[in-house]
This record gives C-alpha cells, sequence and structure tokens, in this order.
C-alpha cells in the first residue's frame, strides 16, 4: 500500500512539473545549413590578397522566448575537408588549412552580442609550423560590428599576415 502511494504521489507530481514546464511557452529551433565560400578576403599582402576557399557545415539550435522573439542562438560553424588560402595573382600558389578549423558561437538575441571560441582559421605547415592563425575567444557586438575582447592567436583580426604572405609569395 505504501509503495502504491509513493508511485501515485510521484506520477502525479511529475505530472504537474510538465504542465509547469509546458506552460513556460518556449520553444526552440534547430537548423543545419550546408555553406560554400569562395575567394573570400583574408587579407592584402602587397601586390596580392590572400583569399580562401572551404565548405562547411552551420548547426545549432535557437531558443525563442514567450513571445516568439529569438533570445539566444548557439551554433556550430565546422569545415568539412580542408580550406584552401591562396594568392589572389597567382591561385597555384597556395595552402590548406586546418586540421579542424572551427567555431562555437553564442549570440545573444536581446542585446547583439556574439561570443566565439575555437580556432577560426588555423594554416599548419608540415616541418615549419604555424604561420596563421585565429584561436582563443572573442566577443563582439553584432550591432555595431565592435570587436569587445580577443584572445589567442588573433592574425586574422590583427591583420598581421606577415608568415602567410611569404608563404604565398
Amino acid at each position: 500500500m505504501k509503495q502504491g502511494s509513493v508511485v501515485a504521489v510521484t506520477v502525479v507530481l511529475l505530472l504537474m512539473s510538465s504542465v509547469a514546464f509546458s506552460q513556460d511557452n518556449r520553444r526552440t529551433e534547430k537548423f543545419s545549413i550546408p555553406v560554400t565560400v569562395t575567394g573570400a578576403l583574408i587579407g592584402q599582402c602587397g601586390n596580392f590578397d590572400v583569399l580562401s576557399d572551404w565548405v562547411a557545415l552551420l548547426s545549432g539550435t535557437i531558443l525563442y522566448d514567450k513571445s516568439g522573439v529569438a533570445v539566444q542562438t548557439i551554433q556550430h560553424y565546422r569545415l568539412i575537408g580542408e580550406s584552401i588560402y591562396y594568392n589572389s595573382a597567382n591561385p597555384a600558389k597556395r595552402v590548406f588549412g586546418g586540421p579542424a578549423e572551427h567555431e562555437l558561437d553564442r549570440i545573444d538575441g536581446t542585446t547583439g552580442i556574439v561570443y566565439v571560441s575555437g580556432p577560426s582559421f588555423k594554416i599548419r605547415v608540415p616541418g615549419y609550423g604555424l604561420i596563421f592563425a585565429e584561436t582563443g575567444h572573442l566577443v563582439f557586438d553584432e550591432t555595431t560590428g565592435q570587436l569587445l575582447f580577443n584572445s589567442g592567436h588573433n592574425q586574422f583580426y590583427g591583420q598581421d599576415l606577415a608568415a602567410v604572405c611569404n608563404y604565398l609569395k
């Protein structure tokens, strides 16, 4: 008898908690978008530009509030295969990026602040080492475009392209 009462109380509590959670009316939406980028400008090297091509998958979740306004987006941008970085004046001069170029973004829909983590760009030359990287964490205001914080290797945002320019000459 005691076990039956405990089970009944547990079931009632579970039903009540599920009703309470469903009244929140928050909903989420998952997405997955294939992305192909060709000729993305990475930076300038005097008489040529560094361009890049890649294929990626952008996937994530959008969280909406009770009114249906997107309040947060969490997304993962993951390259499929390797990216290619090349000299715009002589595309035969190229180097492959990676491995594991990707980034994880958290976007606050109420403030427009974007938090980014990961090795977004990375070129490692076998036998030589790292010649270009944008890794670590950065925070920027999506509404103004202002960079608020950046840590790690910052060669893309800092436009420190000397090593990759020399390699692609």
